[in-house]
């Protein structure tokens, strides 16, 4: 994952996509319909994978058996 620094900015990176997709999951759906749905915010699936790793790693979202992300209860 990118992170900000002096050659990278933070738009750059994936990090601000992180509140916009827990916006955006605030019921279930697949990886495919959340692109669709940031789509106008980015164009660069790899930013879109980076963020999704990093809430996945983070504990913020799950992927359940059928595919569709969610996000985790707060604990």
């Amino acid at each position: 994952m990118l992170l900000p620094n002096k050659l990278f900015s933070y738009q750059a990176t994936g990090l601000p996509l992180l509140p916009e997709i827990l916006t955006q999951l605030s019921e279930p759906m697949s990886p495919k319909d959340l692109a669709t749905r940031l789509h106008p915010t980015t164009v660069d699936p790899l930013k879109i994978i980076d963020a999704l790793d990093c809430l996945y790693a983070l504990g913020r979202i799950d992927l359940n058996e059928e595919g569709m992300l969610h996000r985790c209860s707060k604990k």
